[in-house]
């Protein structure tokens, strides 16, 4: 399926269900006021909103069989179609029984509300099979976020606009018909967009009815992670059953402030939709933190805070200040919507990626039946806190409790939400991982994965690539860690035993079995973690892993980048090590599928070369030579990197006065310079004067021609043809020292930067440096090369013992990763020092003696 589709399909089926949740919430709302103020049936609004809206759910407690029949029978879009048009032909009854509710008394309009929650019981399950077919599955999350954004938009939309409306038509219009036909209007633009939904199959278009009670669920018992589908259905009702019963909770509030207060109070008002407007954030917030994957892990720690709201919401009796109360109030209500959708989003996006297709109609039918009653429940519930006063303070004590029950509940039954909350903490703080190849794992059927082990947290960073669990063979000395094993094992991981034949047969047959039913599992071949930042030997057998009868690939997966981070082991065992940078780099690249009959060694070769290809990626935060610089140098300005040591002298500049002048010669050898793509070259020994030249150069957009001064004349003049030289930057003294003969291109700094430096333009760039951040400052100064890690960054020149010099033009990123490599080799710090003895026009005093220590902050 094209995912050029996707934003077509998730916008169409958003607006779908933005007016399909607006229409129930505006004629609902409308019709409890109205019978409330026309014909009462009970002494009190609330009883009124309880009743309506329970009359809505009812539908869902019967709603299993028929709406599996229909969304299985027939095309979910044409579903979705009947029951836009049932909506619209349902409003323009209700617009009649409006018109005629002092005729017809309360009865009729009751069962237009009914007719309502009937055609939206047959919507939803609808849309939501829709979805979950023609969308791909890497944009299921976002899909489900948009939706129900889009819903609880409509919900608050519908119950503001139904308040307003009757407040008006009552004062001014006494005429309260025109809000059916207001609906019947949204209904028909929901009928148009539905008609606009791609067009797709039928499950078993030749289904009886009949067929369905015996059938449905033995068969959706076999279905896979049974479990934990059930049980992500039963949290979604619930969580929607809380915000039902906040909602109530609230509109008891504001009804007992009214009463204390003896009036209308704007600021009560505000308290209406704030749990559906914070779920409506949280879908979205939900949503972005699941790109690309179906991120579970959301769902304990968002469980954990929702409970917290619930219980901070019980404090609030204690504050004597009205306004204060609301006010915080109102936050709490807000935040405990935007974890409630931030819990529905990966529940919902779970649901649609795990559900096989024959079974989606039979699941999202009935799982409507626990969604209606935990509705149904929290409005009886409700109606009790009305009649017999309970303080709605102590409900949300109670709520807190269950919450918090529940949470716990989630971790000890479903351990694959654990291991991704632990993924999306360890993800989001300590290190930044690029994925490679994401693409190459299944969406469904049987994988095994190869791969290195670069540290104690791999299976965090190989989790990371799919949403589907991967059962990891992990060592026994791993295994058994005291603190992890209990989650190893109820993730279902696989223990590998050393020097015990039963034990080891019993493990093939397990890694056999799991890839026949067609699960995803992972191998580290390594059998223990590197010690030294290199892949060690691989052990051959993997192939005994495979069942004969089953075609699986086998995808090797090298994980790069973590050699020196804190879970490493960077001290040739585990201990703790503060990392050079936070969040830490990492890595996971995946290949294509190796042939069947593979062997240890060509799998390491394989892993091997994904590493190779990775590095030639540039990093999400790497930046070329001069932009690092600056960065440091405003990240530490009074530091003095730069020192010159002489013989009877020592001298160094700090960091932000070396920016200075930097910047202010590169504004001058821009003027000076042609092309931007033209070479400058450089003449100087190793000093403040080389590291300035060369970032000025770099910074003025053009390239740095550094020169061997100590070749002789005909290969100085070879250097200046290849590279088309119009200026050499040099100094004066030092060409005298050397007895070189002075060029007609050579432009001197003791000559040109006495003028340059003025007290106005060092002020100017001065002040500018300080306010503006690098991104900004290297936008201005460097426009061209700024980001350019793939840019020519300097030009340095072989000696020239074979004949005439070679330029050898080199990178940011060529030298970068060189210096990297070293930085994570030798354990590399700010607090270390480097002697830049050899001169910059080698490679080796190019890349180490200056390149290294002034990307790292440290000192040459």
């Amino acid at each position: 399926m094209s995912t050029t589709r996707d934003p077509y399909t998730i916008g169409n089926a958003a607006g779908i269900n933005f007016l399909s949740s607006f229409n129930p919430a505006l004629f609902c709302s409308f019709a409890a006021l109205l019978i409330y103020h026309s014909v009462p049936l009970f002494g009190k609004l609330s009883y009124h909103v309880l009743l309506v809206f329970a009359l809505l759910a009812l539908p869902m407690l019967f709603a299993g069989a028929p709406v599996q029949y229909l969304t299985a029978r027939y095309s979910c879009r044409n579903v979705v179609i009947l029951s836009r048009a049932a909506e619209m032909v349902t409003m323009l009854l209700g617009t009649v029984v409006i018109l005629l509710l002092d005729t017809l008394h309360a009865v009729p309009l009751l069962i237009i509300i009914l007719m309502l929650g009937i055609e939206y019981t047959i919507y939803r399950p609808a849309l939501k099979c829709y979805t979950a077919e023609m969308v791909n599955k890497p944009a299921l999350p976002w899909a489900s976020a948009a939706t129900e954004a889009a819903g609880f938009l409509g919900i608050s939309s519908g119950g503001v606009i139904a308040l307003a409306t009757f407040l008006i038509a009552r004062e001014y219009y006494g005429a309260f018909w025109p809000v059916g036909l207001y609906g019947a209007i949204v209904s028909f633009y929901s009928l148009i967009l539905a008609t606009r939904l791609n067009p797709d199959l039928p499950v078993n278009p030749k289904l009886k009815i009949l067929e369905l009670p015996g059938t449905w669920l033995e068969t959706f018992r076999k279905q896979a992670r049974f479990r934990e589908l059930v049980l992500t259905g039963i949290g979604e009702s619930y969580v929607f059953g809380s915000l039902i019963l906040v909602a109530s909770m609230t509109v008891q509030y504001i009804g007992t402030q009214f009463a204390s207060l003896g009036g209308p109070q704007l600021h009560l008002f505000l308290l209406m939709p704030s749990a559906v407007l914070g779920c409506m954030a949280g879908c979205l917030v939900g949503g972005w933190f699941s790109r690309g994957n179906v991120e579970i892990g959301l769902v304990p720690p968002a469980t954990l805070a929702m409970a917290l709201l619930c219980f901070l919401v019980g404090t609030l009796p204690y504050y004597s200040d009205m306004y204060i109360e609301s006010g915080l109030l109102f936050l709490l209500l807000a935040g405990i919507g935007f974890f409630a959708g931030m819990i529905l989003v990966p529940m919902q996006s779970y649901q649609k990626y795990f559900v096989n297709w024959e079974q989606r109609p039979a699941y999202f039918a009935w799982f409507y039946v626990p969604f209606g009653l935990g509705l149904i429940c929290a409005m009886l519930l409700s109606y009790l806190m009305f009649s017999y006063q309970i303080p709605i303070f102590r409900v949300t004590l109670a709520l807190a409790i269950v919450t918090f029950t529940l949470a716990i509940v989630t971790f000890v039954l479903m351990p694959q939400f654990l291991l991704r909350m632990l993924m999306k903490i360890l993800l989001g703080t300590l290190y930044r991982l690029r994925i490679f190849g994401r693409d190459r794992i299944p969406e469904e059927g049987p994988v095994l994965l190869v791969a290195n082990s670069a540290s104690f947290v791999d299976i965090f960073f190989i989790s990371a690539c799919t949403t589907r669990p991967i059962r990891f063979m992990l060592h026994e000395s791993f295994f058994r860690n005291w603190f992890m094993r209990p989650l190893y094992k109820a993730a279902g991981f696989l223990e590998f035993p050393t020097g015990k034949p039963k034990r080891l047969k019993r493990l093939l047959e397990k890694t056999r079995a799991a890839l026949s039913n067609g699960e995803i599992v992972c191998v580290f071949p390594e059998g223990d973690i590197t010690r030294n930042g290199l892949m060690s030997a691989f052990k051959d057998g993997l192939t005994f892993l495979l069942p004969e009868d089953v075609e699986v690939p086998v995808l090797p997966l090298r994980i790069g980048m973590t050699w020196g981070s804190i879970f490493s082991c960077y001290y040739g065992k585990f201990r703790l090590r503060w990392p050079n940078e936070l969040p830490h780099p990492a890595s996971v690249t995946i290949g294509k599928a190796l042939e069947r009959n593979f062997s240890a060694y060509e799998l390491r070769i394989r892993l091997t070369e994904l590493g190779a290809d990775t590095e030639l990626v540039p990093g999400p935060q790497e930046r070329p030579f001069h932009a690092q610089f600056t960065f440091i140098a405003k990240r530490f300005p009074l530091c003095r990197q730069v020192w010159e040591y002489g013989t009877d002298y020592t001298h160094s500049i700090r960091n932000l006065e070396l920016l200075i002048r930097t910047i202010i010669l590169s504004r001058f050898l821009r003027k000076i310079s042609e092309e931007e793509t033209g070479f400058v070259g450089m003449m100087l020994p190793n000093g403040i004067n080389a590291v300035m030249t060369l970032l000025a150069i770099q910074m003025s957009d053009r390239t740095p021609a550094v020169m061997n001064y100590t070749a002789s004349q005909e290969a100085i003049q070879s250097m200046i043809r290849k590279t088309g030289l119009k200026h050499i930057v040099t100094s004066r003294s030092f060409v005298e020292k050397q007895k070189l003969e002075i060029l007609p291109e050579m432009i001197f700094l003791e000559e040109i930067m006495p003028p340059l430096l003025t007290w106005s333009r060092k002020l100017f760039w001065k002040m500018t440096a300080l306010l503006l951040n690098t991104r900004v400052l290297m936008k201005m100064i460097s426009p061209v090369s700024w980001q350019d890690v793939n840019r020519c960054a300097v030009v340095i020149f072989s000696s020239g013992s074979t004949g005439i010099p070679k330029g050898i033009m080199l990178s940011h990123h060529n030298i970068t990763c060189n210096a990297s490599s070293v930085i994570s080799i030798i354990g590399w710090t700010r607090k270390d020092s480097i002697l830049g003895n050899l001169p910059i026009f080698h490679s080796f005093g190019m890349n180490v003696c200056l390149w290294l220590p002034l990307i790292s902050g440290s000192r040459t």
